[in-house]
């Protein structure tokens, strides 16, 4: 996978060096009926995916082995994150068929710059602004949907089938960045929904 830049040469590049499934522990819990509210929630697919810098003197295997771990502990926990909704019967089946870990090897520093991008992401909360500055409040969504159409459409956004859309979130002020989960803290952070990408 890559991830281009516009007007930039350099692109990031993501390279998968493997995919294995962690398992929960304890395989008497095979059933766990939603509750009511449960049921009426939207599905959601939360991806979660923590950034660690490359420090030569921890031993890669020890972070892989230390991290598959300590997934597998939390899943004995809360088991259900690891099993398979069963929509007939409105249950989850957990039958230790696991949660999806993959490592991967990535090109890029943090020190990478990303002048075009900060410049465009200005220029639209400016425009935004503006914009919802002379709307009524009942005209704010419809201007802030048309904003949206017309930058995901226009070519200096890369307007066209063969690049991603991306969304910038404050997501990434979220507590998990502060987070210690045994290995330091994470460099940076990516958490986004199972359609939508996020930076």
């Amino acid at each position: 996978m890559e991830i281009r830049f516009l007007n930039q040469k350099d692109c990031i590049k993501v390279e998968i060096l493997w995919t294995k499934l962690i398992k929960p522990t304890p395989p008497h819990l095979q059933r766990y009926k939603l509750s009511f509210f449960d049921q009426l929630s939207e599905k959601e697919h939360v991806t979660l995916v923590l950034f660690y810098a490359n420090n030569n003197f921890i031993n890669n295997s020890t972070i892989d082995e230390r991290l598959e771990q300590s997934l597998s502990k939390v899943l004995a926990h809360v088991y259900p994150a690891a099993g398979r909704y069963d929509k007939d019967e409105c249950l989850i089946l957990c039958l230790d068929q696991g949660v999806s870990y993959t490592k991967a090897k990535v090109n890029w520093e943090t020190k990478m710059e990303l002048h075009n991008f900060i410049i465009l992401i200005r220029d639209m909360v400016n425009k935004v602004a503006a914009s919802c500055a002379k709307a009524s409040p009942d005209e704010i969504v419809s201007t802030l949907v048309n904003i949206y159409n017309e930058s995901v459409r226009s070519p200096e956004w890369g307007g066209n089938d063969e690049v991603d859309k991306v969304l910038c979130s404050s997501m990434c002020n979220f507590p998990l960045h502060d987070t210690e989960f045994g290995l330091g803290k994470p460099a940076l952070l990516f958490f986004g929904a199972k359609d939508t990408q996020m930076f």
